[in-house]
């Protein structure tokens, strides 16, 4: 069975459908009618293939408030929870969805990422992180 080889005309239609279909879940997560779960979940759909092509920094960079410094710092958390290097902006650069929802990961990364993403405005008891875990405080 030999492969077909597709058209420069069908390629760049399929360039333009994928660039498209990138460009709508971007603005839409800059407008806030989806979250970054959303585009990661959608993205593992087969309809999603082009969104795990979307940089990692430009994903959390699309969500309002948002700068390039504070996604690298995002991203370098979630690499010191997976006990991997931190990253200078420019390698960040370079991770995509697709290398967050890899099925070698086991998941893991999108957890990671998950986890760096969220503020953590409370403390998990008092005296964090100096102090014991009171007696009976499970969680």
């Amino acid at each position: 069975m030999t492969a077909t080889i597709p058209s420069l005309t069908t390629a760049n239609v399929s360039a333009a459908r994928a660039r498209a279909v990138r460009a709508e879940w971007l603005t839409s997560l800059k407008l806030g009618l989806c979250t970054v779960p959303d585009l990661i979940n959608h993205a593992c759909s087969p309809d999603g293939r082009p969104l795990l092509r979307i940089g990692l920094v430009r994903l959390l960079t699309e969500q309002d408030g948002w700068t390039r410094n504070g996604a690298v710092a995002t991203i370098n958390q979630a690499l010191r929870l997976l006990g991997q290097p931190e990253m200078t902006s420019q390698q960040a650069s370079k991770l995509h969805v697709q290398w967050l929802v890899d099925s070698r990961s086991g998941g893991r990364r999108v957890q990671a990422l998950t986890d760096a993403m969220d503020p953590k405005m409370h403390q998990p008891w008092g005296g964090f992180p100096y102090a014991s875990r009171p007696q009976g405080d499970d969680g």
